[in-house]
């Protein structure tokens, strides 16, 4: 009985490596495939969303809100707007995204009438919040990430959120160096968040 328990392995084995002979030989292309799949599996980077920036919110509201040069004409512009028309107010700005990732920059800005009319306009927010970032483009655009994709504008009008203007960040960075004008640009905002 115990010389029978030491053949069966032995009659088992023979008959595997039979039927893996007959016609189990395997072509040089698909060898060669199947080699370069798994060298390639194996050196595939895993991508991990890391921030080599990480961004000083408080910077860019400061330079969005500072005053423009004294006596330039933007200036005496800003001073007859904020008398008879309205004061605008970055509150905030945020990085948002998901997995860590910021790929949308928001800024908040906030609008003050002068008077008790309705004067509030999401557009001229928008045109207002672009107009300094022109002016400290440098000190902003160093700030800000390089995997956002989109800029929102949220715009609040007596602490109520009521309109959100949004745009490609490409084409933000374009207008700001005067690669593309106003007009191009400004064809590309649309309303709402951005996908």
């Amino acid at each position: 009985m115990k010389r029978s328990l030491f053949i069966i392995p032995f009659i088992l084995l023979l008959l595997l490596n039979a039927c893996a002979t007959a016609t189990g030989v395997v072509s040089v292309p698909i060898g060669t495939a199947v080699g370069q799949t798994q060298t390639a599996m194996m050196w595939t980077p895993t991508i991990t969303p890391t921030s080599t920036l990480d961004p000083k919110e408080s910077v860019i509201v400061d330079l969005l809100n500072a005053r423009l040069p004294e006596d330039s004409m933007l200036e005496r512009i800003e001073q007859l707007e904020n008398t008879i028309g309205a004061r605008y107010l970055v509150a905030d700005v945020k990085f948002t995204g998901e997995n860590g990732v910021a790929e949308v920059f928001e800024v908040y800005v906030h609008c003050e009438c002068a008077t008790t009319t309705e004067c509030c306009n999401s557009e001229r927010m928008f045109a207002v919040t672009m107009r300094e970032m022109e002016v400290y483009a440098t000190g902003i655009l160093g700030h800000v990430p390089g995997t956002v994709r989109y800029m929102s504008v949220v715009c609040h009008d007596r602490g109520e959120q009521f309109a959100v203007l949004s745009a490609l960040w490409p084409d933000v960075k374009s207008y700001l160096s005067g690669e593309i004008n106003g007009l191009q640009f400004g064809s590309r905002v649309r309303r709402g968040f951005p996908p």
